[in-house]
């Protein structure tokens, strides 16, 4: 009887979870991966392509420019740029330690292994996102994704590592295209 009503009520939480943002489109994400060897099981998680989003009280084009500048800002390299759809992102941007002072295990959660936070001892590959569409006549949402995946720097055959992302890296770009769009 528990496991029912505790599958009830995880229904509106999924179904809540999976609206995405105008501003960014959200692809299907792979499933976990189990993969066991004669002594070891790897376990890979399904990464969470949600983009984190929120409403600028500023038009559509104040707002364009504001992610832009912010993304700029950032110090990174524009691989894939649309004007029409509003959109701007990087794609295997290389950063290791810190990004713009902000130590790597603050933006991702990689693990630990025995050399110790892996998001502080090895190269990040990520991908940001920027998006923004037009919520209302002078109202806009910025969405953004970030994702990163962490390489062995040593040269050795480790295979690369999914990081989740912790949020914070989201929160900093919505933060200053909010404060760069309504700023007076």
């Amino acid at each position: 009887m528990r496991i029912a009503a505790l599958s009830l009520l995880l229904i509106p939480i999924g179904a809540c979870a999976s609206t995405s943002s105008a501003a960014l489109h959200t692809p299907a994400s792979q499933p976990a991966q189990v993969t066991s060897t004669g002594t070891t099981t790897e376990i890979r998680l399904a990464a969470d392509n949600t983009p984190e989003s929120t409403v600028v009280d500023a038009p559509l084009d104040e707002t364009w420019k504001a992610a832009l500048a912010t993304f700029q800002a950032l110090g990174f390299k524009v691989d894939q740029l649309d004007p029409n759809q509003h959109t701007v992102g990087t794609h295997a941007h290389r950063v290791r330690r810190t990004l713009n002072g902000v130590r790597l295990s603050q933006i991702f959660d990689c693990g630990t292994d025995l050399t110790g936070v892996i998001a502080d001892n090895q190269q990040i590959r990520m991908d940001v996102e920027i998006g923004v569409a037009a919520a209302a006549l002078n109202a806009s949402t910025v969405s953004t994704r970030v994702h990163g995946i962490a390489y062995a720097v040593e040269g050795t055959s480790t295979d690369p590592m999914r990081c989740g992302s912790k949020g914070y890296l989201e929160r900093r770009i919505l933060d200053d295209v909010k404060a760069r769009a309504t700023k007076p």
